[in-house]
């Protein structure tokens, strides 16, 4: 396999937004507890990184590797915004995509998000801006227990992972690019268990601290019919990657009226 050649790629400084290294059992809080509003987020460690743009080497990629891949395919015409269509409509276009990405046997689809700078309407997320991994070791199979009912201990027992796959709704991006860290230079010591609060229950993701071996990605100028698949978590064991994190940054140089990005997410379950 070849590995990627960081010193050869384009690339920019900007911010990533880590968590602080003294954080201890941090929370975040997605609804107000009280009349008094939400407790402030965990402390935020601010600090310049290389984002190298892999526009030229998309191919040398993998998700058992470093963590991310991309594939190519023209976005279906649909209502994005519409809850409904997107799941009866695009979840089984997902679930196609990461069959053929990973070679599993059976892929469930259950969640998605739309996000959207500049816009505040309910079900539209602005973009993440902390860097994260969506699943620790222990909120993955506690979600595969919540989303897959009795067939749970059977599918627990085999291989499984978690996969977002994730595109523009409209290209090019020029407005808060998704970053992701090859997961070959992120150590387990870099992650944080943090718990996110939601009104009704409690769910936990990685928070990540800073690096410096850390080599973060994108592709420039992303365009609708490019798709990033994003490993959050896997079972394969010690020689394929776990996690991968990742969050939006701001370019140091943005068109004077930008686009603004608008984006999709989807969250799907592989088994092997």
């Amino acid at each position: 396999m070849t590995a990627i050649n960081y010193a050869d790629l384009p690339k920019i400084s900007a911010t990533i937004n880590y968590i602080d290294g003294s954080a201890k059992s941090p929370e975040f809080f997605l609804f107000d507890p009280d009349p008094n509003g939400r407790p402030p987020p965990p402390k935020v460690d601010k600090r310049e990184m290389s984002i190298h743009d892999v526009r030229t080497c998309m191919d040398l990629v993998t998700l058992d590797n470093n963590g991310f891949s991309f594939c190519l395919q023209n976005l279906p015409t649909l209502n994005y915004e519409d809850s409904g269509t997107v799941k009866t409509k695009y979840y089984p276009l997902c679930a196609d995509l990461v069959k053929i990405e990973t070679n599993c046997k059976e892929v469930y689809v259950f969640d998605h998000n739309v996000r959207e700078t500049g816009r505040r309407k309910s079900g539209i997320f602005p973009p993440a801006r902390n860097a994260h991994n969506d699943y620790t070791n222990e909120s993955a199979p506690a979600r595969v227990k919540d989303l897959m009912g009795n067939r749970a201990d059977e599918l627990l027992a085999r291989r499984y992972a978690f996969i977002n796959v994730w595109r523009p709704l409209r290209g090019p991006v020029d407005t808060q690019p998704l970053a992701v860290c090859d997961a070959k230079t992120v150590g387990s010591e870099d992650f944080i268990s943090a718990h996110l609060r939601y009104p009704d229950r409690s769910g936990k993701v990685f928070s990540v601290k800073h690096n410096q071996s850390h080599r973060w990605c994108y592709l420039a100028g992303m365009e609708d019919r490019e798709i990033m698949f994003i490993k959050c978590f896997d079972t394969a064991g010690p020689n394929i990657t776990k996690y991968t994190a990742h969050t939006s940054f701001y370019e140091p140089q943005q068109p004077k009226s930008p686009k603004g990005r608008k984006s999709i997410e989807v969250r799907t379950l592989a088994f092997f």
